[in-house]
């Protein structure tokens, strides 16, 4: 039986060794851990873990780590595929540590695609869970989503969330200043949305302050940016290009250089605002290029030029079927490798399935011929045992039937010594006589 154990258990271990591969998830946890503080390494980590191929286990976390780094980077990505991967894991684990990000995640998308539905179930399922794991950021950050998705549908109950979201980050312990804020700005922000400029101002400038003090040079651009948001929304042009001024000159960025191009064209400034634009407008970006054309567009009307109208209609048009092409086109080329990676997976699994069985059968054949061999030796060793036993009773026997020829011939030796004795004792001429002085028995006559 120990034979047989030993065999099993080395085909076990060919097994596992034959199916076990290098895992990732301790650099993509470590990605987890960086994302926060250093996303570019995190990103660095995912990179290198990508092209060592990642299992079909850990793509959910990649999936999310990945997204998670990007978020932290401020990198808004368009398409769901890689984070789609992670949430149709981890939606079916709610008691998951990772459940609450995912769906922070994922309603974020769903709220930047206009799916506003979508993203308020998603961002309630994070809120909860946030709570329960006391994770305070994204506790916070889900109530800042969930505010802005319903900022024009329920105004009071959107600014009901984002009071509490700044109340509470505002006691949080590990909280910071750049994300004290960033939240202070989401406020500004729904006041200047929802048409409350003279607030929106008067807590700026509060930030600015802030900003100006803690000496970011990123806070205080993005404070810039949105003070020039509200001077255009509120239709303040001179207002607008000052601050659209201030933040090109401390950043100067494509998005910052669509405000500076959108306060010039509020103002009256036609050519500073299409020279602005056009390195955007011939860039590879359509999404940037599709607002660059619509911002020329506006300012040729204020200009009442009809054949930039036309031009910059057409062009917009234009860019914005190519954007929605091409998106289909990922989509499409995203589920076409998706069916193709599926039926690989089949395919493997079936190879993997045939693999195990054949294991398993060779393992039994073995098993039986070990079985097979060692009974026969067994028989072996048993009519061995029988043979050994027969001459064992045979030389048995022998001694007995020699031991008692011993004794007969012991008990005889005395009688044939005492008629030899006797025989001597008679003449021969009587032993003749008597011979000869018989006779017959008439039994023997006719």
């Amino acid at each position: 039986m120990a034979y047989i154990n030993r065999i099993v258990l080395l085909f076990a271990l060919l097994l596992v060794l034959a199916s076990c591969r290098r895992s990732h998830v301790a650099a993509i946890k470590q990605s987890m851990s960086l994302a926060d503080s250093f996303p570019d390494r995190a990103l660095n980590i995912l990179d290198s873990v990508r092209q060592q191929k990642v299992s079909d286990a850990e793509q959910p976390l990649y999936a999310l780590a990945y997204t998670m780094a990007l978020g932290k980077k401020s990198i808004e990505v368009d398409d769901d595929s890689l984070l789609r991967i992670a949430y149709n894991y981890y939606s079916k684990l709610p008691n998951d540590s990772l459940y609450g990000r995912c769906m922070y995640y994922m309603g974020n998308y769903f709220h930047r695609s206009d799916s506003d539905a979508k993203a308020i179930y998603c961002l309630k399922k994070s809120i909860k869970a946030s709570i329960a794991l006391r994770d305070t950021n994204y506790w916070c950050n889900a109530l800042r989503v969930l505010s802005e998705s319903e900022r024009y549908t329920h105004p009071k109950r959107s600014l009901a969330y984002l009071n509490k979201s700044i109340a509470i980050y505002n006691t949080y312990s590990h909280a910071i200043v750049y994300n004290k804020l960033a939240f202070a700005n989401s406020r500004v922000l729904y006041y200047a949305q929802t048409s409350h400029y003279d607030k929106a101002r008067a807590e700026m400038n509060e930030s600015l302050k802030l900003a100006e003090a803690y000496g970011d040079t990123t806070i205080l651009a993005d404070g810039y940016m949105l003070m020039a948001l509200i001077e255009t929304w509120s239709e303040n042009g001179k207002e607008a290009v000052k601050w659209a001024e201030k933040l090109w000159q401390l950043r100067r960025e494509v998005r910052d250089r669509i405000v500076l191009a959108e306060s010039y064209s509020l103002s009256g400034e036609y050519e500073k605002c299409v020279q602005l634009l056009r390195p955007v407008m011939q860039g590879k970006d359509l999404a940037d290029a599709y607002k660059a054309y619509s911002i020329c567009q506006v300012a040729a009307v204020r200009k009442h030029d009809e054949q930039a109208i036309l031009a910059y209609t057409d062009s917009a048009t234009n860019t914005l079927e190519v954007l929605f092409r091409n998106s289909l086109d990922e989509r499409n080329k995203y589920y076409s490798e998706l069916m193709q990676k599926s039926s690989e997976k089949r395919d493997a699994d079936k190879r993997m399935l045939i693999y195990v069985a054949s294991i398993v059968v060779l393992a039994v054949i073995i098993v039986l011929l070990v079985c097979m061999w060692r009974y026969k030796r067994a028989h072996m060793k048993k009519m061995q045992a029988i043979e050994l036993d027969n001459k064992n009773k045979e030389l048995a026997l022998q001694q007995q039937l020699a031991e008692k020829g011993a004794m007969l011939h012991k008990v005889e030796n005395p009688i044939r010594t005492s008629i030899r004795k006797r025989k001597s004792l008679i003449p021969k001429s009587a032993c003749r006589r008597r011979i000869f002085d018989t006779k017959p028995s008439s039994a023997f006559l006719r």
